[in-house]
């Protein structure tokens, strides 16, 4: 076969493939127009959208009812989060902008773990100025990973500054809902500024928004808070000591394990569910046994939680493959 004949093989090849695969991609469209479930293939089909697909995607997305739309978005991150290939990023970015707030804060939820800077820009104009509370609370949460990536240094000093100011501004707005402020400071607290400690400090004497600055203390992970978040865990609110033992664990300082450990018996289950996932993000000998001892606590809850935490330390322990 001569080298035009092989070229022109392939071609046909080639086009036979696109031709099968564009009949999945509108059978899929099909599909989801008359609320049928969808096979592997088809949701295959609707991942990496791109140009006309994306388009013809976006007609029909526009034609879906807002449940329809909520159901999909839950199918599509159930399909994500088992099998890794799939790039539903052009369906999140069409959630991020839908009319409808459900969405806008369901596809910030099915968003949160990808990868790329291209987040950041709609999650800060949603914190900032989206006019729905909960997509305001949701997006100034979600800013968190990348405030924490800005923090160590894997995303820009200008792109760091660009989230600090979105988030201190949105806790700043005295008319804000304390759920929106309280997550903002939250998660403003990765940075290691004046700023923020400042402010830290500051909300500490508004009992709405202390539980947020407690949790934004771990955060920072400064041990200088270590004092603080002690005293926190004997507060008469649960929530408080809840927050409290959890910032503890994100410290990591050995230094909290012995009051972790009288929280394993703390009345209030949260509370010792928190104390449970600090032990074993913490770790040691004393954390360990406290976490056996939880093994046989009556609540399922906090056997599950103290069997996770051990395959924490356990996982960690475990030498390297060389």
């Amino acid at each position: 076969m001569t080298a035009a004949a092989n070229r022109a093989s392939q071609r046909l090849r080639t086009d036979r493939v696109l031709i099968m695969d564009d009949a999945t991609f509108r059978q899929a469209l099909h599909k989801l127009e008359v609320d049928e479930p969808l096979d592997r293939e088809e949701w295959e089909a609707l991942s990496a959208l791109v140009d006309d697909r994306l388009g013809r995607f976006r007609a029909l997305w526009e034609r879906l009812p807002v449940t329809q739309r909520l159901d999909l978005l839950e199918a599509l991150h159930e399909q994500s989060e088992q099998h890794a290939h799939l790039d539903y990023t052009p369906i999140w970015n069409l959630g991020l902008h839908d009319s409808a707030a459900h969405v806008r804060a369901l596809a910030i939820t099915c968003a949160a773990d990808e990868d790329g800077e291209w987040l950041i820009d709609p999650l800060i104009r949603l914190c900032v100025g989206d006019v729905d509370q909960s997509v305001r609370a949701a997006a100034a949460d979600a800013l968190g990973r990348f405030a924490y990536l800005a923090e160590v240094g894997t995303l820009s000093e200008r792109r760091g500054r660009q989230i600090e100011e979105a988030l201190l501004a949105t806790y700043a707005r005295s008319d804000e809902a304390p759920v929106v402020r309280g997550n903002a400071l939250a998660s403003a607290g990765y940075f290691s500024t004046a700023r923020v400690r400042e402010t830290i400090l500051a909300a500490l004497a508004d009992a709405e928004l202390r539980p947020s600055a407690i949790r934004a203390m771990g955060r920072t992970a400064d041990p200088s808070w270590l004092d603080l978040l002690l005293q926190e865990t004997s507060s008469p609110r649960a929530v408080l000591r809840e927050e409290a033992a959890r910032a503890l664990g994100e410290l990591e300082d050995e230094r909290g394990v012995s009051r972790l450990l009288e929280l394993l018996d703390d009345p209030a289950p949260n509370v010792r569910l928190a104390a449970i996932w600090a032990l074993g993000a913490i770790g040691g000998e004393e954390a360990q046994e406290g976490l056996i001892y939880c093994l046989e606590d009556p609540l399922e809850a906090v056997r599950e939680a103290a069997e996770a935490a051990l395959a924490e330390i356990a996982d960690r322990n475990a030498p390297l493959d060389l």
